[in-house]
């Protein structure tokens, strides 16, 4: 007979499993414990499928008729194909074959999203991910305002916060849905409500999320309910500005080198003052009137997710397939009501984000984005940009984690690194050879001479009967091994004790076989174009192992030193600095929660230098005085996190930045464009972001 205080710790064992299970997005390892691999897989990663393929199939130009191949033949041809593309549709200006273009899902594991991106980028292919726009909306909105290009807060955390607001499609099989605390106040406030969450339904207009949020950032500001020494220690609140927000010339104020503050937020000029003139005309009745929903309903709504016992305050948004700019609006002004409240780098509060699919967060880190470099360095340089002009407007830190990248795919002389090297910005010429991994554009095909997939399924993609088709089958992704990165940036190892389905392969082994047919043409060619497929870098032995060395760094333990160290550093993923397979299979079957808020410290690895809540030091005060969370004790930073400090030994009165990744070392209500002079520490002409305003106008309403 089982003891009532065994049966109890068996509950509690098998709940912080499930926890486990949840965060990791519910990967069964094989090295896992038996318990927890047992857990129901994640539906994205596990889902069905009726039609798969399982053997290379070929359709020659102006055939109906699919031919059984091998992939070997397959790859000798394409290579053929490839080369000939590159030779006829070369662009010297752009230092790419404007013929070829690679498409890549957002299913892939990191390490093959890294790989074919980088292959794409080597061989001067134009490269596009599935949903890159809504990616891009979703990096720049969190950059512009944390300085980081990803959400602060994991939905592990929704467990210990007191309210929860969820904002778009909510009907998806999101893990995140059952850390939402039944002791917490819910609501949700869209067009599309999950019932089976229940909470406070705000059934709103599409496209009127904004509305509602510039409506709450007002109450806030009308009601002096925002956190006063936050905002003056932590935002770039009083910071004086020149210009306004209808013109593009806003900037900082200076005075003797250095950002200008006033004494007081509400003084002329600041940027505090800015936002309050700006949020002015969001009162009740235009909201109302925009968002469909009585005055009074807004008013108590308002009412209630400020009030402070009903903090701290979790805002997690869903994202949609709307647009990419509204995307954007959403994420700025959920982070102004953020900080305002003085709620971001604590645990509970703070902004969660939500994405449909396997990896849409790991394969957007690692570079599968056309316009993002690994590890966010920037975006694809401008036909006219060289490294200096580059460097000039994206900053000398974004130019030192470019270097970190460049030196390990590349060995080479040269004063840029290989930055010459990179294709420009996305051409506007139709490829002549598509290469799909995991997915398939919904674009018109029909002007395509080849088309290469590599599938799990056998659907024949809709093209021209004069288009030559290769398709090859790709592993379920049940059937493959590697590291993925959920929306909290947590990154989870795992395995398969399943091998490929009849010929399909990893995206990996095939991405080898691709290299290993192009590597032969043209590696001792003597043309310029193939300059860099010569120098490139490449792993003997192209496995999960020796690209997560690749992308983690070599003798590097978090991002920080990249842009500290005299000597240029090698990281293939620069946010992902410190990553190593070792670490990661220590931590993969941790399952205590030391911190007791759900961060689950020993359990993968979170980027950047394994910091769960980005500015973290902000739970602290002016003196370094903790919260019970992160905080100075006289000789070092320290606390349940791992602190987000630039030198965890320096002290507060040396000013330790709250939010290191901006260049004003704070977070920005306001993303002002700084231009700091000839330091490009600083930043020299960054791009500002952009201003929530009301939004679309919202669908009419069914009566």
């Amino acid at each position: 007979m089982i003891s009532k205080s065994a049966r109890l710790r068996k509950g509690s064992r098998l709940r912080r499993r499930k926890l486990l299970e949840w965060a990791s997005l519910g990967f069964a390892a094989s090295y896992l414990s038996p318990a927890l691999a047992a857990f129901p897989t994640n539906p994205w990663r596990n889902r069905p499928i009726n039609n798969r393929l399982l053997s290379p199939l070929y359709r020659p130009p102006g055939s109906s008729q699919f031919l059984p191949t091998n992939t070997t033949k397959i790859w000798s041809t394409v290579s053929a194909r490839l080369a000939s593309i590159r030779t006829s549709t070369w662009s010297t200006e752009n230092r790419r074959a404007e013929g070829l273009s690679f498409y890549l899902s957002q299913d892939l594991t990191n390490e093959e999203a890294y790989t074919w991106a980088k292959l794409a980028r080597i061989l001067g292919g134009q490269l596009e991910r599935q949903g890159e726009a809504m990616a891009l909306a979703v990096a720049r909105g969190f950059e512009s305002t944390f300085g980081q290009p990803a959400a602060p807060n994991h939905w592990l955390e929704l467990a210990h916060s007191r309210t929860i607001l969820l904002l778009g499609d909510l009907n998806q099989p999101y893990p995140a849905k059952q850390m939402i605390s039944k002791r917490a106040r819910l609501f949700q406030a869209t067009p599309t409500p999950d019932r089976a969450l229940g909470g406070s339904i705000l059934s709103i207009t599409p496209q009127s999320e904004i509305a509602l949020l510039g409506g709450l950032i007002r109450y806030i500001l009308e009601n002096r309910l925002y956190d006063s020494a936050y905002l003056q220690a932590n935002t770039n609140a009083l910071n004086l500005v020149v210009g306004n927000l209808t013109s593009k010339e806003i900037t900082y104020e200076f005075q003797e080198d250095r950002l200008a503050r006033a004494k007081a937020l509400e003084d002329e000029g600041t940027v505090f003052a800015l936002l309050m003139a700006f949020y002015a005309p969001y009162r009740p009745n235009t909201v109302s009137q925009l968002c469909g929903l009585p005055e009074s309903a807004i008013n108590n709504f308002y009412r209630e997710v400020t009030v402070s016992q009903n903090r701290p305050l979790s805002i997690v948004y869903a994202q949609e397939t709307s647009s990419p700019l509204l995307c954007e609006q959403k994420i700025r002004a959920a982070g102004i009501i953020s900080l305002l409240l003085g709620q971001v780098g604590q645990p509970g509060g703070g902004i969660v984000t939500l994405a449909p699919g396997w990896n849409p967060q790991g394969t957007t880190d690692v570079g599968a984005l056309g316009d993002s470099l690994p590890g966010y360095s920037g975006p694809a340089p401008q036909s006219d940009e060289d490294f200096i002009l580059w460097t000039q407007s994206h900053s000398l830190n974004k130019a030192r984690r470019t270097i970190a990248f460049l030196r390990s795919w590349y060995d080479l002389p040269d004063n840029d690194f290989g930055f010459s090297l990179l294709p420009t910005a996305k051409p506007n010429a139709a490829p002549e050879m598509l290469i799909c991994v995991g997915a398939v554009p919904k674009l018109p095909l029909d002007r395509l001479r080849t088309l290469v997939v590599l599938t799990t399924n056998a659907q024949i993609p809709a093209v021209s009967a004069k288009t030559e088709v290769f398709m090859l089958p790709l592993a379920h992704p049940t059937e493959r091994e590697g590291t993925i990165t959920d929306t909290g940036r947590r990154i989870v190892l795992f395995s398969s004790d399943r091998r490929p389905s009849g010929q399909s392969q990893t995206g990996l082994t095939l991405a080898a076989g691709l290299w290993s047919q192009v590597s032969a043409r043209l590696a001792k060619s003597s043309e310029e174009r193939d300059r860099g497929i010569a120098a490139v870098r490449w792993p003997r032995v192209l496995s999960v192992e020796t690209v997560i060395a690749e992308m983690g760094g070599e003798n590097l333990r978090e991002p920080g030193q990249i842009t500290r160290s005299e000597q240029v550093e090698r990281c293939g993923v620069p946010v992902y600095a410190g990553l190593s397979l070792s670490q990661l299979r220590l931590r993969s079957s941790s399952e205590v929660d030391d911190s007791r808020i759900g961060l689950y410290p020993n359990y993968g690895f979170c980027w950047p230098g394994d910091i769960h809540i980005i500015g973290n030091r902000a739970s602290a005060d002016s003196k370094g005085q903790s919260k019970g969370f992160i905080g100075w004790d006289g000789k070092r930073w320290s606390g349940l996190d791992t602190p987000d400090v630039v030198d965890p030994l320096k002290s507060p009165e040396e000013s330790v930045d709250p939010f290191r990744g901006t260049p004003e070392g704070v977070a920005r209500l306001i993303a002002v464009e700084y231009a700091g002079g000839l330091n490009l520490d600083t930043g020299i002409a960054l791009e500002r972001g952009i201003v929530p305003k009301l939004g679309f106008l919202p669908a009419k309403r069914d009566k």
